[in-house]
C-alpha cells in the first residue's frame, strides 16, 4: 500500500510540474508579445547612418517632404535632427503636428483630434553639433479626406528651443 501511495504522489507532482512549466511559458510569450507591440507603436531611435537624408547645420530637420498615408492608417517615417543650439539637450518630437487644408483651415474633428499623431521616443543628452535619427510612427486619425493634400508642421523640441519643419500629407483610401 505504501508504495502505491508514493507512486500516486509522484505522478501528481509531475503533472503539477508540467502544468507550471506550460503556464510559465505562456506567460513569458504573452509578455514578449506585449513588448513587441509597444515598440511597434512607439517608433524608435536609430543610428544616424541609417537615415537616408542626413541632417546638417543648414538643414537641421530631415524627413520626406510628402507623406502618403491611408485613412486610419499608419506609416513609419525617418526623421533626422541636428542639434544647432550648441548645448546638450533632450530631444523630443511633438506628437500632434498642426495641419491645415488647402484653404488654410486647421484640420481637426471633434472627438478625433488632429489629422496626425506621431509616436517617437525622446532622445536624451544630444550634444551640440551632433545628430539623432528617429523611425517615427505617423498615424492618420480618420480626420482627413481621401485625395486631399494637407500642409503640416512638425515641431522638434531640443531643451528650451523649438525647430519647425513643414511637410505635406496626402490621405488615400
Amino acid at each position: 500500500m505504501k508504495k502505491k501511495a508514493s507512486l500516486n504522489l509522484s505522478v501528481n507532482a509531475i503533472v503539477i510540474l508540467v502544468l507550471a512549466v506550460v503556464l510559465l511559458g505562456l506567460a513569458l510569450a504573452f509578455i514578449r508579445g506585449m513588448f513587441g507591440k509597444m515598440t511597434s507603436k512607439m517608433g524608435e531611435i536609430v543610428d544616424i547612418t541609417q537615415i537616408e537624408a542626413k541632417p546638417t547645420a543648414d538643414m537641421p530637420i530631415t524627413m520626406p517632404n510628402k507623406i502618403t498615408i491611408k485613412t486610419n492608417g499608419r506609416t513609419t517615417v525617418q526623421i533626422g535632427f541636428y542639434n544647432i543650439f550648441g548645448s546638450k539637450c533632450d530631444v523630443s518630437i511633438n506628437s500632434t503636428p498642426s495641419c491645415k487644408d488647402e484653404d488654410g483651415n486647421p484640420v481637426k474633428k471633434l472627438g478625433k483630434g488632429s489629422l496626425l499623431t506621431i509616436s517617437a521616443p525622446p532622445s536624451d543628452n544630444l550634444d551640440g553639433g551632433k545628430s539623432v535619427g528617429f523611425n517615427a510612427i505617423f498615424t492618420e486619425n480618420g480626420v482627413g479626406t481621401t485625395g486631399k493634400l494637407y500642409v503640416c508642421s512638425l515641431i522638434i523640441k531640443c531643451g528650451n528651443y523649438n525647430k519647425t519643419k513643414q511637410f505635406y500629407v496626402e490621405v488615400t483610401s
